[in-house]
């Protein structure tokens, strides 16, 4: 069987019931062997798509004999639909003394190939701290009862977008803050499209070394 893999489709893998298969530029061939009267053998291809639209899979199937040639041939329509893939980072640790302040940056990512239209990202506090301002280059935000809410026409396609998040801590303790982001498009991974980061507010005295760089640096951890 010989399968002619579309336009905008990478094959990821080839399997068969019987035989084997090998995988070329742009198609895969399974070798089937003999197959018995009314039995068959079923090919499963793993793909992943990069763009919009249908995609038509054309497998042609040859033995040694075959007494109705006309039906050796089929084409299987692949819808491909819009979807994103937004992922959160924050940074692994931020550390701001009592009544002062740090920013910090959190940041959206998009992973697909398609830009991500209608952006909307939030970011909530927990207790100890407090959000003071908001902003992006990508758009807009706003606050309400220490919550920001940031929006952006579009995130382009492998890109990324950091937010700028002005904290006052409040309490000596841990604390965190949590970033949220969605699009007007399905994302193909909603688990990686939320993040915590993890906050600690010590003394004004404090003699420990801040960690955070003011919240512009440190290492991303990313979730998902």
């Amino acid at each position: 069987v010989d399968i002619v893999i579309p336009t905008g489709v990478t094959l990821d893998s080839v399997a068969t019931s019987a035989g084997s298969c090998t995988a070329g530029a742009g198609s895969a061939t399974c070798t089937i062997g003999a197959v018995g009267a009314g039995s068959g053998a079923t090919i499963t291809l793993g793909v992943t798509t990069t763009a919009v639209g249908n995609a038509d899979f054309v497998a042609t199937v040859t033995a040694d004999a075959d007494d109705v040639g006309s039906n050796n041939q089929a084409t299987l329509r692949l819808s491909v639909d819009p979807a994103v893939d937004l992922e959160t980072s924050v940074a692994s640790q931020t550390q701001v003394r009592l009544n002062q302040n740090v920013t910090v940056n959190p940041a959206v990512e998009n992973l697909a190939t398609i830009d991500a239209s209608n952006v909307t990202v939030t970011v909530t506090v927990g207790a100890g701290i407090s959000l003071d301002s908001a902003s992006w280059s990508a758009g807009s935000c706003s606050i309400t009862n220490d919550t920001a809410t940031c929006d952006a026409s579009s995130i382009a396609a492998r890109a990324t977008e950091s937010l700028q998040i002005g904290l006052t801590g409040l309490v000596t303790g841990d604390s965190s803050y949590a970033i949220a982001a969605s699009a007007a498009e399905p994302d193909r991974d909603p688990n990686n499209n939320a993040a915590t980061g993890p906050v600690r507010v010590t003394e004004a005295s404090s003699n420990v070394s801040d960690d955070s760089g003011g919240g512009s640096t440190g290492i991303l951890a990313r979730v998902g």
